[in-house]
């Protein structure tokens, strides 16, 4: 175990798996890239926010995991603590609920620095549609299909913030890393509404960073490509990114999609909260994957 993070409380939001489906591996050592937990006897892909509370710990982090979900939230607790030693402080917090994210923030623990990361949002659970999809033609988008994708990115990344921005303003220095997609810097066919609605979510985490840095609150944004948390199970989903993945010369339809592990985040996020400078913003996409970053 390091020392990066030790003396600091991160708090993750955002925390969660899905069913176990389909093995990606990546392309240099074949290994799968996946995060898996194991519930009930049953294999599942932690997403961002869980893989990324396992780097913070063993930096010497608290941790401090809120998700929907009390189920979940156990059995990440079990799972940490099997693997890290170390049993983390969760909380089961609806993000979309104003109220109750004060009522979560006012009950905080404030005898440590506390620093964010924020991937609320971003997972496999986090959009319905009635196939799943999100990556559709614009003839074949309404205004539901956006506004259902963009409310929980903005309205749970807007109600933490405003809620933990006054202890923010008291701490010495807060570092902040909020997760956003390579999305929201390159098109593609399909990608009217995901392009769109994490492009809010980045703007919004920029205009964080120039309200923050002269109260020494420092804010990463951390633009992730392709990775392995369950999103792309889905068959559609998986026919959708080929396609996008064609227009830029990748060559997924003949190898299979490449991800990158949801560990990875953590470990850059790790980087963001420690190193001795500002970083302002991170891209990430796998071994493999178109690494453009513009249309």
């Amino acid at each position: 175990m390091n020392n990066a993070l030790a003396g600091k409380l991160v708090v993750v939001t955002g925390c969660g798996y899905t069913k176990f489906q389909t093995v990606f591996k990546n392309r240099i050592d074949g290994l799968p890239s996946h995060d898996e937990i194991v519930v009930g006897g049953e294999i599942y892909k932690m997403n961002m926010g869980a893989s990324a509370t396992m780097a913070f710990a063993e930096n010497g982090a608290y941790v401090h995991m809120v998700a929907r979900s009390k189920e979940k939230l156990t059995a990440l607790q079990d799972n940490m603590f099997k693997k890290v030693g170390t049993l983390p402080e969760c909380a089961a917090v609806d993000l979309m609920d104003g109220t109750m994210v004060k009522e979560w923030v006012s009950m905080l623990r404030r005898d440590l620095p506390i620093y964010w990361f924020h991937s609320a949002g971003m997972s496999a659970g986090s959009y319905k549609t009635e196939i799943g999809n999100r990556w559709l033609p614009f003839r074949e988008l309404t205004p539901e299909h956006f506004s259902t994708e963009v409310l929980p990115l903005w309205t749970t990344t807007m109600n933490v913030a405003k809620n933990l921005w006054p202890i923010f303003l008291t701490q010495q220095e807060t570092r902040i890393v909020l997760i956003s997609s390579m999305s929201t810097i390159r098109s593609y066919t399909s990608g009217a509404s995901h392009c769109a609605a994490t492009a809010a979510l980045d703007r919004l985490a920029n205009v964080l960073t120039l309200e923050g840095y002269k109260s020494s609150i420092y804010v990463t944004t951390l633009r992730a490509g392709g990775i392995d948390t369950g999103t792309y199970e889905n068959k559609e989903v998986q026919r959708s990114i080929i396609n996008i993945a064609d227009e830029y010369g990748c060559d997924w339809r003949s190898k299979g999609l490449a991800l990158a592990s949801p560990r990875a985040i953590g470990e850059l996020a790790v980087a963001a909260f420690s190193v001795n400078a500002h970083v302002t913003s991170m891209n990430i996409v796998s071994k493999g994957q178109f690494p453009h970053e513009g249309s």
